[in-house]
């Protein structure tokens, strides 16, 4: 039974309709795989480290942070944590973090990033130095045994951003696993000077 004038241009209208349909995800599935690869091409990845020095006139305990990724990373907040227990003052700090020897006589050199940590560079965020004398050697040594037999003495919890806004939480231990976060709490202008007075070292706003 052949069909009628209406019935073929239902079809047509059908089939109109349906490669519209297909055209239009196409496009959406397009632009959805070209906006993951614009922000996989400019993901920050940062890590955080503590060095320890010695030389012959001075020990040094510095604490670093590095971006691995490959675009800039825009650093909002950060704290130092001892076994997951956030450190909100620098008294705090000497009493959780170093042996009674270290807790005097030390010298702080603050560092300081003010906008992004480009891609593959990396940044002192605070150092401690102590002059060599006999009872620093003790207390440097202990404190090196302290970081070496605990993976969790000294820990840099950090939050950052990418280009487009996306934003991470760095805890940690593995850094390329940061999980994803709306947005950070911001903490200045300077996210490490906290670091550096005394005030608030790494404390939340």
């Amino acid at each position: 039974m052949p069909l009628s004038s209406n019935a073929l241009q239902a079809i047509g209208t059908l089939a109109a309709a349906i490669a519209a349909l297909v055209a239009l995800f196409v496009a959406f599935d397009q632009g959805r795989v070209m906006r993951a690869q614009q922000h996989a091409s400019v993901m920050p990845i940062l890590a955080s480290s503590v060095q320890i020095d010695d030389n012959e006139d001075a020990f040094e305990l510095s604490l670093h942070v590095r971006n691995d990724g490959v675009g800039p990373a825009f650093v909002e907040s950060a704290r130092v944590l001892s076994r997951g227990e956030p450190m909100q003052s620098l008294e705090q700090f000497y009493a959780t973090i170093l042996p009674d020897a270290l807790q005097h006589d030390v010298v702080i050199n603050g560092g300081t990033i003010r906008g992004a940590l480009g891609a593959g560079r990396s940044q002192r965020l605070v150092s401690f130095v102590w002059t060599r004398t006999d009872d620093k050697t003790d207390g440097f040594i202990e404190l090196v045994e302290r970081i070496l037999s605990d993976g969790e003495h000294i820990q840099i919890e950090t939050c950052y951003c990418s280009v487009f806004e996306q934003c991470w939480l760095a805890e940690p231990g593995d850094s390329a696993r940061a999980g994803t976060v709306q947005t950070c709490p911001n903490a200045g202008d300077d996210v490490y000077a906290q670091l550096s007075v005394g005030l608030d070292i790494g404390g939340e706003e």
